[in-house]
């Protein structure tokens, strides 16, 4: 067993055009109480000074390194990283949050394991323009597939080497779930913290995280989501499985859908889309069971429409309550 102290962290952030936040994040790292880690950034083609923020503080700290590419996305970005990594661990921040002085050296307080994860807990923090709102997430045993962001986690490093695992660069949505999930599927040893030290910050011009995706991008997360849920996962608790696969794979495809109405897709396109979809038409009886009234209405109009009635009545719908409707997308 490694002792603690020789125990290396790899920390990766992607980073782009996050200048107004950047160096609280970079300087919670360097007042880590644990301090055997080594900080990968990988400015993503910033238009503002990151960058250059990046290299003033790798010039200052040996442990901190920079790359900088052309903007290439978030899966990109991590994915550069992953190729230069040299610790024991590897652990994930965005460049707008950051973590508290206990928060690398309560990772290590579990034996290490090269087949391990480690989970912690972590703050939602909401800053408006007024106040500032933050909620605690403890994450559970048995209930990890739900816990698909990579914030609060650390994994063990041969996990991703031996096993090749890369964020899936096609992904423009869901991609740290897949990357999770894979992760998942060879590791054997889950420990965790009731320890919460990451603060995942909401800004308010971030609050248009809402927003919708492409299209493409909702229905791509969604198939291969629910393809580990019916080959590569076993969940023997079928209302846990049931709430996973609603809620990272069929509320993505029903977004999807949606989304299609906020677009200038054409009529062929969405018919085209709608027929599609069909092909799940079993599993969406199994296990889409929607509390939201947007929801509820795609489950009636799929199990019991045609696809051009389908398409009329959400067209009448989306129009009818328009940016109300967008907003309410979070089909739960």
């Amino acid at each position: 067993m490694q002792q603690l102290s020789q125990r290396k962290i790899s920390i990766i952030v992607p980073v782009y055009n996050s200048e107004k936040h950047l160096c609280k994040m970079i300087e919670s790292i360097i007042e880590q109480e644990y301090s055997h880690w080594e900080l990968i950034l990988v400015d993503d083609g910033s238009t503002d000074r990151s960058g250059d923020v990046c290299d003033e503080y790798a010039q200052k700290d040996t442990r901190i390194k920079v790359y900088h590419q052309k903007n290439g996305g978030v899966s990109v970005a991590r994915n550069k990283a992953l190729d230069k990594i040299s610790g024991d661990y590897v652990t994930f921040i965005d460049s707008d949050d950051w973590v508290e002085p206990s928060y690398l050296l309560r990772f290590m307080e579990f034996p290490y394991a090269d087949d391990q994860i480690v989970f912690q807990g972590y703050f939602m923090d909401y800053v408006g323009a007024v106040a500032k709102e933050s909620t605690k997430e403890i994450p559970k045993q048995g209930r990890i597939l739900h816990l698909g962001a990579i914030l609060g986690k650390m994994f063990a490093t041969p996990i991703i080497k031996l096993h090749n695992i890369r964020f899936d660069e096609r992904l423009r949505l869901h991609e740290d779930h897949v990357f999770y999930y894979e992760c998942l599927k060879y590791a054997r040893q889950f420990d965790f913290s009731s320890y919460a030290g990451y603060h995942y910050m909401h800004y308010g011009e971030q609050s248009l995280s809402r927003r919708l995706q492409s299209t493409d991008a909702y229905f791509l997360a969604s198939e291969l989501l629910l393809d580990y849920y019916q080959y590569d996962i076993t969940v023997s608790d079928n209302e846990y499985k049931r709430f996973c696969i609603q809620k990272f794979g069929l509320n993505q495809m029903v977004m999807g859908v949606f989304s299609l109405y906020f677009s200038s897709f054409t009529k062929k396109h969405r018919l085209d889309v709608l027929r599609m979809i069909k092909k799940h038409v079993e599993i969406f009886k199994q296990f889409y069971v929607p509390n939201s009234l947007n929801g509820k209405l795609f489950l009636f109009c799929y199990l019991h429409f045609t696809p051009a009635i389908q398409d009329a009545i959400f067209k009448i719908a989306t129009a009818l309550l328009g940016r109300k409707f967008k907003t309410r997308l979070n089909l739960k």
